[in-house]
């Protein structure tokens, strides 16, 4: 049981040094992007506070918006899609504090 446990903890130890792949998108001036400023925001698969999470997006990642919707509480989610082909919708929060749209040239 202790060589299990040893194990596991080097494991473990080697895990947390290999690197992250960002799930981000390039920045790209000519598309209409964003910017995380909240440490992360789910990604649902509908524009509701109650859908399916499909994954979470974290602070200083940049995406593309492919599409916006308001829902009753006039707050704005926006359609995007990570590098790791993960798609759905994320909150911009009241008074857009979890994102902050990114300028266009």
């Amino acid at each position: 049981m202790l060589i299990i446990s040893i194990i596991i903890l080097i494991i473990s130890l080697y895990i947390e040094k290999l690197p992250i792949k960002s799930q981000a998108n390039k920045k790209d001036p000519t598309k209409e992007q964003l910017i995380i400023i909240n440490n992360y925001i789910n990604i649902r698969e509908k524009p509701s506070v109650v859908a399916y999470i499909n994954g979470q997006v974290y602070k200083k990642e940049i995406y593309t918006i492919l599409d916006s919707k308001t829902d009753k509480s006039n707050i704005t989610w926006y359609k995007i899609k990570t590098e790791k082909g993960i798609e759905g919708y994320i909150s911009a929060g009241e008074d857009n504090k979890y994102i902050k749209l990114v300028e266009q040239k």
